[in-house]
């Protein structure tokens, strides 16, 4: 009994004694290096307003991840509020648009082309609400360029 005790306390310190890595998921693997570097965070901001139709975009990069908001907000009423999330591949983005617009909920697979100017956003034809496929607008595509300002305002 006297063994076995012994022996698993040297299991237990054998296994303290191995070193243990940790995982930091926002680590980003450096070719150049041996090393892991975090992950850096981009913030850009997009705006353009037409006819006091104002449209503004707020992206967040990490990696090949982006999020943000897209919102189309025109003087009155029927303002256009969402979210962006998709992946960026090169200058392109790819990503799915869920949005509220006249109290129905909206989904939309875009395209955005990051440009030396802004922003390029590239919208279909149609829009999904409730699971069904609707035309939106004339049903064709539509492409809208905004220009690049600063976040801070």
């Amino acid at each position: 009994m006297k063994t076995l005790l012994s022996f698993a306390c040297a299991l237990v310190l054998l296994a303290g004694c191995q070193s243990s890595e940790t995982r930091d998921e926002t680590a980003a693997y450096d070719s150049t290096t041996t090393e892991m570097e975090p992950m850096r965070e981009e913030t850009l901001c997009f705006e353009q307003e037409i006819n006091g139709v104002r449209t503004e975009v707020h992206l967040t990069l990490a990696g090949g991840d982006v999020t943000g908001e897209y919102n189309w907000l025109p003087p009155e009423k029927d303002a256009r509020r969402g979210s962006v999330r998709g992946s960026k591949e090169g200058n392109t983005i790819l990503a799915t648009y869920d949005y509220m617009i006249e109290g129905q909920n909206q989904t939309e697979e875009i395209t955005m082309e990051l440009t030396d100017e802004g922003l390029m956003i590239t919208r279909p034809g149609q829009v999904e609400i409730d699971g069904a496929m609707f035309d939106r607008d004339s049903g064709e595509e539509t492409t809208e360029t905004l220009d690049q300002v600063d976040c801070a305002g």
